[in-house]
């Protein structure tokens, strides 16, 4: 049975989340707060904030991971009973299943939110969702390389979608976690547009931002060190990217 959990977000709180606080106008004005519930079906692994319909206003996108109860085989048969005569019997058999949701909420620009779309189901392959650089408001981190959550609307319909972007298999891929907050999209060459730093199989791939994307082709190469000491069998500790100020 589904049973949604409901989340509070005040106005300030989400616009805290999207970097975009506003402070009164006139210095005795006072901030009026009220709450927005958003229902979630399970906790979030992940909240991103960014323009995915492209309205102008920022939109909320979930990641949710829970357990629900499912089954997984239905079977029908009838029998003869001495006493009850002609009986049907049917078998269902359980599962708790493990689920991962993507929810997209369209923001109104004044700290209202609305499902935006039907939630998409997310396979074990989709590794984490962070805030893209211009031109690719929230991406995701998968088994194949980098994709950018989309809204369609075909046929009137609106409906959630992730496109792939980068064919560049992450050092993460087969590891089946959801990962949240990779600090992946960083400006490293300072030239104010926002790139991508993708821990690739081969070593750390730098993606230079276009201001509409990123460019297809990693314009530079860094080999990640392995520790030898920490590895294992069929296990490998690596670093995640991490830029700084110097």
């Amino acid at each position: 049975m589904f049973n949604p959990r409901r989340l509070r977000f005040t106005p300030a709180l989400v616009a805290a989340l999207a970097g975009v606080l506003a402070a009164p106008a006139n210095a005795g004005d006072k901030l009026a707060l009220s709450y927005v519930a958003i229902e979630l079906p399970g906790a979030p692994a992940a909240i991103v904030t960014a323009d995915v319909d492209g309205d102008g206003a920022r939109d909320l996108a979930v990641v949710v991971a829970y357990t629900a109860w499912d089954r997984i085989d239905v079977s029908e048969r009838l029998s003869m009973d001495d006493v009850e005569g002609l009986v049907e019997v049917l078998t269902v058999v359980p599962a708790l299943l493990d689920r991962r949701q993507l929810w997209l909420f369209s923001g109104d620009g004044r700290g209202g939110y609305r499902p935006a779309a039907e939630p998409l189901e997310l396979p074990t392959s989709v590794l984490s969702l962070l805030a893209g650089p211009p031109g690719l408001p929230a991406i995701a981190l998968t088994d194949d390389g980098v994709a950018v959550l989309r809204l369609r609307r075909a046929g009137g319909v609106p409906s959630l979608a992730l496109e792939p972007v980068l064919a560049d298999p992450p050092v993460l891929a087969g590891g089946r976690t959801f990962v949240p907050e990779l600090p992946l999209v960083q400006d490293a060459d300072g030239d104010g547009v926002a790139d991508l730093l993708l821990p690739a199989a081969g070593g750390l791939h730098l993606y230079r931002g276009t201001g509409d994307g990123v460019e297809s082709e990693p314009v530079t190469r860094l080999e990640l060190p392995v520790d030898p000491a920490a590895s294992r069998p069929r296990q490998r500790y690596v670093p995640l990217p991490e830029a700084r100020d110097v």
